[in-house]
């Protein structure tokens, strides 16, 4: 792999969220910098990779993503998207056409929209069951909090009774 050089005037190409002035110190008095001196820098990881991810040849940025998405899959992981970093990784060696990669792709899509139905589905059934289980709890806490005001107010409607002579206790 090369070992691209990155400029001041580069990162403000790409449109670097850091200053003119952060990024002066940040490369001290280096007009450009390679790769390795960026991943060197003392600044987040987050933008050690923003600045690499946008140097990378496509060719190494997909092997990179390749890379990447198969740190989060696990054998659980849909099939589809399993296989679309490997038509991704192909593509990348020259051993995929632009059509598989985008059947992949498309395939990928649709495992992820069904990822996220079930999550939403799951997490929504979880929300309905947790709010009728407070409903139902409060309502059980209220109907009790009733019942016993109802039976103190009925033993003040006795005791009033009794200590007016209207009824008394025997």
């Amino acid at each position: 792999m090369s070992n691209p050089t990155i400029t001041r005037a580069l990162l403000r190409k790409w449109d670097a969220c850091y200053s003119d002035e952060h990024i002066l110190a940040i490369a001290g008095n280096r007009e450009e910098m390679t790769l390795l001196k960026v991943l060197d820098l003392d600044i987040p990881a987050e933008d050690r990779t923003w600045v690499v991810s946008r140097a990378l040849s496509c060719r190494d940025a997909r092997l990179f993503a390749c890379w990447c998405a198969e740190r989060v899959l696990t054998e659980d992981s849909d099939p589809r998207s399993r296989a679309a970093v490997d038509v991704a990784r192909r593509f990348a060696h020259g051993d995929a056409t632009s059509g598989e990669l985008d059947a992949a792709w498309d395939a990928a899509w649709a495992a992820a929209v069904t990822a996220a139905v079930t999550a939403a589905v799951t997490a929504a059934e979880t929300a309905a069951k947790a709010a009728a289980d407070a409903a139902w709890g409060a309502a059980e806490t209220a109907a009790v909090t009733a019942a016993e005001t109802a039976v103190r107010e009925a033993q003040l409607v006795r005791i009033r009774r009794h200590l007016t002579g209207e009824e008394p206790l025997k």
